[in-house]
């Protein structure tokens, strides 16, 4: 049977299981620690994902009960409000009032002539909503939400290994694929960024509980993940197709969006370690998070230190010793220190002041082996902070503006120093970004459906890029380069049918829309909009589709003129001879922005006949235009010659006088051998260039079922992406080249299938990883890589919860052993002529780690 058809036939069975499940079951899993009412309410209507009103001054001075679970969120409030004097009730499908429980009677309610300043002061809880600018709405976008708890859960202890498991994310840019010089990844990375669809970690979008921040790496590719501790994140939401209309560029293949933990009320100690049991890789850090909530205001403050140490080849038996016959580590050495916080206080019933900011150092240091008879030291530091504040004004009951300005800034500085040759080379680099928006928000009619809701508003921002590289080997470079934005956006809600006048097989239908346009000062401007639209025939069933264009404007390093450089060097051709070739590498200012269409189909399913029961599944198609990449050279710019008719149109042999004679005017000619002008033979154009078009399809799917038996809760899911292709075309006039299934580039199918119990205060989980075999093209002929499973089991218990006191009152642990049969990444093999080095793995499908054992304390004070 043919791959298309029996994928086709699996994307079927998928979408028959969603069509067939009739209706909705509230099932969540919540941890909500005791707080005040204010903020313990707004804390279970984000995790429920649903609206709940609550005046303030019936909140004022009462204390919520600790929630921690999985349950209904009837179930949930309940437990909440038991004890407080207050009593909540469904006044929606998605939307609850608390209200004091004599005003909860059937006689009760609320004084029907409420003052314009009491409304503003009843609004829903604050909601931040991935995918959209309008609070509290419904999106048409496929999003997935990974909560504190669960992800605590799966035993991870930091957002790196979170990252690494999510089976959207490619794992191109993390410290493996940095110390291994992987091509597609930062080769200077040393963190961890998400990489949605394997387009480039450019071409995902992440925020900061929905803010941009300062990228890093070292050209300003990618947001490091890995500096946010795990103890200030709430959740971390996942949405998976374009959506530039909304958040402007970057975000082609998706958006990752971290919502911190705003309206903690307490404090919180955690110490972890993880030891792996090959040897090397070992890990330790420990958390501090403490906030305060009161009836007008919160603050919250988080600080992490993490510790961790290399992995040399000579610890894994999987890496060829002959590659690297001296010390080389496949992870660094990395320590880091984070801090994070916010603050919000209402200021009467309709100011509302709020601030976030951030602070990391950490510092790497990497050995390599690139020769046989030398190390290469490879240090640095990185540094980094970002603030952002603003206001909230409610101008009446249905409308508000908000005014908010932010800046961050990356700083990067990095030394190589080779033990046995006399070159000691050095950069520096720094991104800044400094931005302003006003937005406004509100209601503009109601519908029998619901309420048409906007937002719309205006962002400026100011970018900046620069670097410093000197050594002894080469010239000094510079490069600075910065732009202006601005940016237009506008977005609609209508809730055509709703709870008002939804009927059997027409219960819900909201169609959405975004509009935005940006200009950029050195590449003009872009025109993203964006159209969704959800229904609902059923109760719980729902059908969601989007369409829509995005944009991606070349990286602020890739345009500055002065990242041009020139080498003349002998290439080597397949028969043993060499010709002196003078070729040009790195920016070039005439790039233009990389452009997408995309579109996602799907739907959500939660039975009331199958109770605990829950179905997502997308299937998504992007188009992506005008690529930024340099010529397709297997092995790098100077085995140009093994190809030359597949570069033709950038290899110039014999040389082209006039290409040579521009390039020496430019007095930036280097040669390592010494050769001069006189000496060149051909010309290779290696710079970038809008070369290039990728075309990605495929299908995402979750499914978990939990259900309660006398011995406890039993939960069990699979979450999974099926490429059904990923194809580039690497210029103009070129056939498509499948890059999926092939190494170093994203397996056709990951998934992870996870088992869990729970009962009181224990929780027990298991995760089984899968990542499907593929191509290996650097072998003649074409081998295998083999498919990968591996196993995860954590085991928690919360002794807080068993009603305990004295020491263990509020301590929670959790010991987790991932990959616990210790299996070994898949055997990649390369042949000699390949070009490639012999890592004896592909790091950005599989991990050198092995089995390893960790320990996470946890109290709660």
């Amino acid at each position: 049977m043919g791959k298309g058809l029996t994928e086709w036939r699996w994307a079927a069975a998928v979408v028959a299981l969603a069509v067939a499940a009739p209706v909705w079951a509230q099932e969540r899993q919540f941890d909500i620690p005791a707080q005040s009412a204010t903020t313990g309410i707004a804390a279970l209507g984000r995790q429920a994902g649903v609206q709940i009103l609550a005046a303030r001054h019936d909140t004022r001075g009462r204390h919520t009960n600790a929630v921690r679970g999985e349950m209904g969120v009837d179930r949930a409030l309940a437990q909440l409000l038991a004890g407080t004097g207050l009593a909540a009730r469904m006044t929606g499908a998605r939307t609850y009032s608390v209200v004091p429980i004599e005003a909860a009677a059937p006689d009760g309610g609320r004084d029907a002539s409420l003052s314009l300043a009491q409304q503003a002061n009843e609004e829903p809880a604050e909601v931040v909503v991935t995918g959209t600018n309008i609070p509290g709405a419904d999106v048409t976008s496929p999003v997935r939400s990974y909560g504190h708890a669960q992800i605590e859960a799966a035993g991870n202890v930091t957002l790196e290994q979170f990252a690494r498991n999510l089976p959207q994310n490619f794992n191109s840019t993390n410290r493996e694929t940095a110390a291994l010089g992987i091509s597609g990844s930062d080769s200077n990375a040393y963190g961890t960024g998400f990489n949605l669809r394997g387009l480039g970690a450019g071409s995902t979008l992440t925020l900061i509980n929905g803010r941009r921040v300062a990228p890093g790496g070292s050209d300003g590719a990618f947001v490091d993940v890995s500096i946010i501790p795990l103890v200030a994140v709430e959740r971390v939401d996942v949405l998976t197709d374009g959506s530039s209309a909304v958040y402007g560029a970057d975000a082609v293949a998706g958006v990752v969006n971290i919502v911190l933990r705003d309206h903690y009320d307490g404090a919180e100690t955690s110490v972890y370690g993880n030891i792996p049991t090959r040897g090397g890789g070992r890990e330790a850090g420990i958390s501090q998070i403490v906030g305060k909530a009161w009836s007008t205001g919160n603050v919250m403050l988080a600080g992490d230190y993490y510790d961790a140490r290399p992995i040399f080849t000579n610890q894994r038996d999987f890496v060829p010793p002959s590659t690297f016959p001296l010390p080389f580590a496949l992870s660094p050495r990395f320590k880091r220190q984070s801090l994070i916080g916010n603050a919000e206080q209402h200021i009467g019933p309709v100011l509302t002041l709020f601030f976030q900011g951030s602070y990391n150092h950490q510092r790497f240091v990497e050995d390599q082996s690139l020769f046989s008879f030398s190390t290469n030291r490879i240090s640095g530091t990185e540094e980094a902070y970002s603030g952002t504040g603003g206001a909230n004004i409610a101008l009446n009951a249905r409308w508000s503006i908000e005014l908010s300005g932010s800046r961050a800034r990356t700083r990067r500085g990095n030394s190589n120093v080779y033990a046995a040759l006399p070159f000691i080379n050095s950069g520096h680099t720094g991104t800044d970004l400094t931005e302003g928006q006003a937005r406004v928000t509100g209601a503009l009619v109601d519908l029998p459906g619901g309420v048409v809701r906007t937002a719309f508003g205006y962002q400026a921002r100011h970018e900046s890029y620069r670097s410093h590289y000197s050594g002894n080997t080469f010239a000094d470079e510079f490069s600075s380069s910065a732009r202006d934005v601005d940016g237009l956006f506008g977005e609609l809600s209508v809730p055509l049918v709703g709870d008002g006048n939804g009927r059997p097989g027409l219960r819900r239908l909201l169609l959405s829309g975004a509009l935005r346009y940006d200009h950029y000062s050195d590449v003009g401007g872009a025109t993203s909009p964006k159209a969704g639209a959800l229904w609902a025939p059923l109760d719980g069933l729902d059908f969601r589709a989007t369409w829509g264009r995005s944009f991606r404007p070349p990286l602020l390093s890739q345009l500055d003129p002065n990242g041009l450089s020139y080498d003349l060097e002998p290439f080597p051709t397949p028969d043993g001879k060499f010709i002196n070739t003078l070729y040009t590498v790195g920016s070039n200012p005439s790039l233009k922005p990389e452009r997408s269409t995309a579109i996602s189909i799907g739907a959500d399913v939660k039975p009331r006949a199958v109770k605990g029961l829950e179905v997502s599944t997308s299937y998504f198609s992007i188009d992506y235009r005008d690529r930024i990449a340099q010529p397709p050279v297997v092995g790098g710019a100077v085995f140009a010659f093994f190809d030359p008719a597949g570069l033709s149109r950038f290899l110039s042999y014999p040389a082209d006088p006039a290409l040579v004679a521009a390039a020496f005017a430019t007095g930036k000619v280097q040669s390592s051998s010494g050769l001069t002008q006189s000496d060149v033979q051909a010309y290779f154009n290696d710079q970038l260039n809008n070369i290039a078009r990728m075309k990605t399809s495929g299908l995402e799917f979750a499914l978990t079922y939990s259900f309660q038996r006398p011995i406890g809760t039993i939960t069990a899911g699979i979450d999974g992406n099926w490429i059904f292709t990923l194809k580039q075309r690497p210029s103009a006039g070129e056939a498509y080249v499948k890059l999926d299934n092939m190494e170093y580039q994203p397996a056709d199918f990951r998934a992870n299938a996870t088992f869990g119990w729970s009962k009181g205060p224990a929780n027990v989980t298991g995760i089984l990883h899968y990542v499907g075999g593929y191509r290996n093209t650097l072998v003649t002929p074409d081998g295998r890589v083999h498919d990968w499973l591996t196993g995860d089991i954590a085991i928690n218990y919360d002794f807080g919860s068993s009603g305990r006191h004295g020491p263990l009152s509020g301590m929670r642990a959790t010991i987790v052993v991932q990959n616990v049969l210790d299996a070994a990444p898949p055997r990649l093999r390369v042949d000699p002529a390949a070009n490639v080095a012999d890592n004896g793995y592909d790091p950005t499908n599989a991990s050198a780690i092995g089995r390893a054992v960790s320990l996470r304390l946890t109290k709660a004070w």
